[in-house]
Formats: structure tokens, C-alpha cells, sequence
């Protein structure tokens, strides 16, 4: 996975978001995880399209297999249960691995 592909496939999980914060059977609490896992994956794409970046192939090819086997696994949950009943740990994952792509990868 490449970082321009990285940055496509939050896009694409942004969007699943969007459409859940939607939702008007949401409940709060979950509203309230929905919406801070959107943000922080917000920032993180802009971090990643800000380029300025100095990738290490190696790591960067380890971090993203990671961020494709969570997101792969978000995808059945939404197959399987409906965008409404996605389990918010599984986007919490997320995060923590796009995020740790960042930090551990990319460096100014």
C-alpha cells in the first residue's frame, strides 16, 4: 500500500463515518466514539497528504499491512452487521495503527 493509497482508504472509512454519524439509531455513546474516531482519522489523512515527509520503505510496507488487515476486518463487520452496528473497537484499532504508521514511519 502506498501513502497515496493509504490516504484513499481513510478517505473511504471517512465517508462510512459520516453516513453513521448520520444515523438516527445511533445511540450517544456510540455517536460520541463515532465522532472522535472521524476526527482523529481526519487528521491523520491530512498529516499523511501534507507530504514534507521522509518515508522508510521498510516500516512504512510493515505499518500499512497492518492498517489493511484492521480496515479488511472493518469491512466484514459492516458487511456482516450493517455500518450501524460496526464495533467502535475495531475503529479504535484503527487509528492506534494509522496513527503508530505515522509516528514510527514518517519522520519530518
Amino acid at each position: 500500500m502506498t501513502r497515496a493509497e493509504l490516504i484513499t482508504s481513510i478517505g473511504e472509512v471517512l465517508l462510512h463515518l459520516d453516513n453513521l454519524r448520520k444515523d438516527q439509531l445511533l445511540d450517544e455513546d456510540r455517536r460520541v466514539a463515532v465522532n472522535r474516531v472521524r476526527s482523529a482519522l481526519a487528521k491523520q489523512q491530512m498529516l499523511l497528504a501534507i507530504g514534507g515527509f521522509q518515508e522508510n520503505p521498510a516500516v512504512f510496507t510493515a505499518a500499512a499491512k497492518r492498517v489493511e488487515a484492521i480496515s479488511a476486518e472493518l469491512q466484514r463487520a459492516m458487511d456482516h452487521s450493517g455500518l450501524g452496528n460496526i464495533p467502535v473497537n475495531i475503529l479504535e484499532r484503527l487509528v492506534l495503527a494509522v496513527d503508530s504508521l505515522i509516528s514510527s514511519t514518517l519522520q519530518l
